[in-house]
């Protein structure tokens, strides 16, 4: 049993609150009420989906009540891929913008989570890296916890 959160719709509010311009705290409050009504379900296994989750562990660990094993995984592609992606995606103005982000998020990620593992997506099929992220977290063979 797990469910699917995806933290980039945490802090989706505009305004910010004053005392929270960038959402941290909305986002693990929100994080930390979806936990409870997963978990009064009967789900124990999060799928937690943000490009800098897994600089975000201790928040993570916080919303899930404080006894949680975070197992970090990024997915990576080729420059040449995220172009594809990306302009098959854009429809308005704002490519360029999107583009350079993506590039200054996959350095940031490489210096600042440089023991995470990493998962290729280039020209492979959603089944393929999926089954790759199971293996990564052990989620085939481990308990759940």
């Amino acid at each position: 049993a797990h469910c699917l959160v995806d933290g980039d719709n945490l802090d989706t509010a505009y305004p910010k609150p004053a005392a929270d311009p960038h959402g941290i705290r909305l986002t693990e409050a929100n994080l930390t009420a979806l936990w409870r009504n997963y978990t009064a379900v009967g789900q124990h296994r999060l799928i937690y989906v943000n490009t800098v989750s897994v600089l975000e562990y201790e928040m993570i660990i916080r919303s899930l009540g404080g006894a949680a094993r975070v197992i970090g995984v990024i997915l990576t592609a080729t420059d040449a891929t995220v172009l594809a992606r990306l302009t098959g995606r854009e429809v308005g103005g704002a490519l360029e913008r999107h583009l350079q982000r993506s590039s200054a998020m996959a350095a940031h990620l490489d210096t600042t989570a440089s023991r995470i593992s990493r998962i290729s997506t280039d020209g492979r099929t959603v089944a393929d890296v999926a089954k790759d992220v199971v293996e990564a977290t052990g989620w085939s063979t481990a308990p759940a916890q």
